[in-house]
């Protein structure tokens, strides 16, 4: 018998769902075409997660919100997007989450990652042995995003990350540059 998984899953009109300025995510342009394909082809088989009770703002998802607003015919009659909502989630914990989601499956803006988990750290809601726990982080892996030396003072070709991101260095207003992580293998 299957069973109901909660009932925070639910139709949302894409329009109000909106970025979260904190994201650290960013998929390159040969990944996207992919990801539309698949929407395109097998619909929505993962959820958005967003988190608000005034205004949604995306954890999970801002690229699926991003292609199927530019190409309505992926949205679920015209307008909607399937969403988990957490209206109970703090912004923290919500950053915690989309971290967490991201670094199991795809590329992570360093930079970005580093002011977030920053952010988190310096909230107060966790410690740093808890956070990096919750993360999966390595102390070196931690050290470096907290310390904001990863690109300047740390060598960056030569740490070995975890397969979970890739460091990325870009001005703010450049494309994107991927650095692949030594070993890594796919």
């Amino acid at each position: 018998m299957a069973k109901v998984a909660d009932n925070n899953t639910r139709l949302v009109e894409v329009d109000e769902l909106q970025a979260s300025e904190w994201r650290s995510t960013y998929i390159v342009k040969p990944d996207l075409r992919l990801l539309a394909a698949s929407l395109g082809r097998y619909g929505w088989l993962h959820p958005i997660v967003a988190f608000g009770s005034e205004g949604l703002r995306i954890v999970d998802g801002h690229e699926r919100v991003a292609l199927a607003s530019a190409n309505r015919n992926l949205l679920v009659d015209g307008r909607f997007v399937p969403t988990v909502v957490m209206p109970n989630l703090s912004e923290i914990e919500a950053m915690v989450m989309h971290v967490t989601l991201n670094r199991a499956r795809g590329e992570i803006l360093n930079a970005r990652l580093s002011r977030l988990v920053r952010t988190i750290v310096n909230s107060g809601v966790y410690d740093a042995n808890s956070l990096m726990s919750t993360l999966g982080m390595t102390a070196e892996e931690f050290q470096v995003l907290i310390d904001g030396s990863l690109i300047k003072m740390r060598k960056v070709s030569d740490h070995t990350y975890s397969r979970a991101w890739v460091p990325i260095e870009a001005k703010q207003d450049e494309r994107p540059k991927i650095e692949r992580p030594p070993n890594a293998d796919g």
